[in-house]
């Protein structure tokens, strides 16, 4: 492939807060767009980083002033990156790059990171997150073997008397094989038991893994002559598991094997674990599992109605990925590299939602980089949101003994809240129809980056010359421009609040210009 995406660091599974992420983008062709994307999975927010054409700065506020890309040559357009969200990162990130040449290929990849100290706004009003920051892994009596043969074998001689086992056992075919094929189906039963209760629970789960181990390619006939069986051909149990093989290997002309090869199964799970070749104490010779050739595939291609495969040794290391059930049970499927620790850690935070402290922690973790470390959530009926009242006068009338409330003030309506802006909340509204609603203050946010504008006038306080032709800063007298990363915050933030409140309550944003001090 001719675009290759790597080296990130940290190379450990945690990031510290202020750590930047680096990895590099490398091409034999020249690169014609390289997009990087941060996503923030308890925030569920996403925000594309760096979007400009190499060696552009191209970096998206906050991340500008923290963030860098070079040129590190190369046979192709080769750049090395560093990113780091300003000043903090504020949740765990997952990173997305996306990268083109001028030959047409696209290239994508993603890695993801927890982060280890993330930063803890101040707001004790609003007590504790109910996040546990519990890295659990599997629970110490997991993975279980439960009961072995030896013990089912021991429960029956305890069930009869000694005498009964004399002839049984001493005597040449007494039937006591018969109670050791009972125990060893116990033994099975007693596994399947304890690796199904270590499945069902989130601490002791785990994910999957493959089975893999050896089969023997043989042939009694040289007819087909020399050809080398490829990687991906697929063998099968007579039961229908089928494995494939991870290697190439080769008969040579006169070659009738056995020959080697290296298989993983296709699935992940312990039903992948099957028996080899056994031999019993009578010195019976039973076959392994694997015994059909599934699908074959050969250079050069060719027909060979003697070859056979067999197993000889067990295969091993089958795992169900029971933690990946349990996540996607709850809809929270893995990361593309997050480990089992990580994952579990993520399907065990509770979801931070619904109440109005879970939606204050959200505001207060995406304005904090921003500079700001308040929340200002008024709900309709709350002290900070009581709604109109209409004999009430003003908050501030009647304060002391003979002094009335100044009728001009009696009603909202009547007044300037410029000049009264402790008043702006006795709103006129119907209680039926509000009673699910609440309103967020938001701090006014000017980040730049107004995108194209129409044509100026010379004559313009700032002049707007065609877009075409423009260079340089064109201030906050974009013609026909909006703030747009400004905008993307709001939009954001929204993203973010629309995903915690309950169900059939609705919200609004107002510009919050006090600090939420009434």
């Amino acid at each position: 492939m001719s675009i290759t995406i790597g080296t990130f660091t940290p190379t450990s599974e945690t990031i510290q807060s202020n750590q930047a992420i680096t990895f590099v983008v490398q091409s034999t062709n020249p690169l014609v767009r390289v997009l990087v994307g941060v996503f923030y999975p308890g925030l569920n927010v996403e925000e594309f980083v760096y979007d400009g054409q190499p060696p552009a700065a191209g970096y998206k506020a906050p991340y500008a002033p923290t963030s860098s890309a070079q040129s590190v040559g190369g046979s192709g357009n080769n750049y090395f990156f560093s990113i780091l969200r300003s000043p903090l990162w504020p949740d765990s990130p997952t990173v997305t790059v996306y990268a083109f040449d001028n030959a047409g290929t696209f290239y994508a990849t993603s890695e993801s990171w927890l982060v280890a100290n993330p930063p803890v706004p101040s707001l004790p009003s609003l007590g504790a997150s109910n996040v546990p920051a519990i890295v659990g892994g599997p629970l110490p009596f997991c993975p279980s073997t439960g009961h072995d043969q030896d013990y089912y074998l021991r429960l029956l001689q305890r069930c009869y008397p000694l005498e009964y086992w004399f002839g049984i056992k001493d005597a040449q075919n007494g039937g006591y094989e018969l109670f050791e094929m009972f125990g060893k189906v116990g033994e099975r039963l007693s596994l399947a038991i304890s690796r199904t209760e270590c499945g069902a629970f989130l601490m002791s789960a785990t994910g999957g893994a493959y089975a893999t181990g050896i089969i023997l390619f043989s042939r009694t006939s040289t007819a087909a002559g020399a050809y080398t069986i490829l990687a991906g051909t697929v063998v099968a149990t007579a039961d229908g598991r089928k494995f494939q093989t991870t290697e190439s290997v080769s008969f040579g002309p006169t070659d009738l094997g056995p020959i080697a090869a290296p298989i993983q199964s296709l699935f992940q799970s312990y039903q992948y674990n099957v028996p080899g070749q056994v031999i019993t104490a009578g010195g019976e010779t039973i076959p392994g599992s694997i015994s059909e050739i599934w699908a074959f595939s050969s250079t050069p291609q060719t027909i060979d109605p003697s070859l056979t495969v067999s197993q000889i040794e067990d295969t091993t290391g089958g795992v169900f990925p029971s933690l990946d059930g349990i996540g996607n049970d709850l809809g929270i499927p893995r990361l593309a590299g997050e480990s089992d620790d990580i994952y579990r850690l993520r399907i065990l935070s509770i979801p931070d939602t619904v109440s109005p402290d879970a939606i204050c922690r959200g505001v207060i973790k995406m304005l904090a980089p921003l500079g700001y470390d308040w929340c200002c959530l008024r709900e309709v009926g709350s002290t900070r949101f009581p709604g109109f009242f209409y004999d009430a006068g003003s908050s501030t009338d009647g304060g002391a003994p003979g002094i009335p409330p100044d009728p001009s003030h009696n009603f909202a309506y009547d007044m300037d809240f410029t000049i009264r802006p402790q008043d702006q909340f006795k709103l006129y509204f119907s209680l039926t129809e509000m009673r699910a609603f609440f309103l967020v203050g938001v701090p006014l946010l000017t980040a730049s980056d107004f995108g194209l504008v129409y044509d100026g006038s010379v004559t313009d306080t700032v002049p707007r010359a065609n877009p075409y032709d423009y260079v340089g800063n064109f201030g906050l007298g974009a013609y026909d421009g909006y703030a747009i990363v400004a905008s993307a915050q709001y939009q954001s933030l929204w993203n973010m609040i629309n995903s915690k409140r309950a169900g059939g309550v609705g919200f609004d944003f107002y510009i919050e210009t006090n600090n939420c001090t009434f």
